[in-house]
């Protein structure tokens, strides 16, 4: 799934100003090439296509890649390539009984739990 987080509001158009794109985990792509493009459908070539692509879009919009993109001038480009952060959260796994797939929902469940 690809995120695009607005921020911060300003009280003029375009109403934000900056962006960023990026996904959260890799994603799966699935084309096919027309026209000349059909010469690269020969096995070889299209893994290693798919592969260039592959790589590109992790370099440059999986987490914690992102691409940012300023649409104001009342804001500045760090502002919106690295945001302060909101908070910190520190998380402490005291046990796990089940490991596996439900380590997740004891991780949450602890969360739920914490005390300060």
């Amino acid at each position: 799934m690809l995120y695009f987080f607005f921020r911060p509001l300003i009280g003029d158009v375009p109403l934000v100003g900056g962006l960023q794109v990026y996904f959260l985990n890799q994603p799966e792509l699935d084309f096919d090439l027309g026209g000349a493009g059909n010469l690269l459908e020969i096995p070889g070539l299209n893994g290693l296509l798919k592969g260039a692509i592959d790589d590109q879009i992790a370099r440059h919009l999986v987490v914690p890649n992102r691409i940012s993109v300023v649409l104001s001038d009342q804001v500045s480009a760090e502002s919106i390539r690295m945001p302060r952060p909101a908070g910190i959260l520190s998380v402490r796994i005291l046990e796990a009984r089940y490991p596996g797939e439900y380590c997740i929902l004891f991780a949450l469940k602890g969360l739920l739990l914490a005390q300060r």
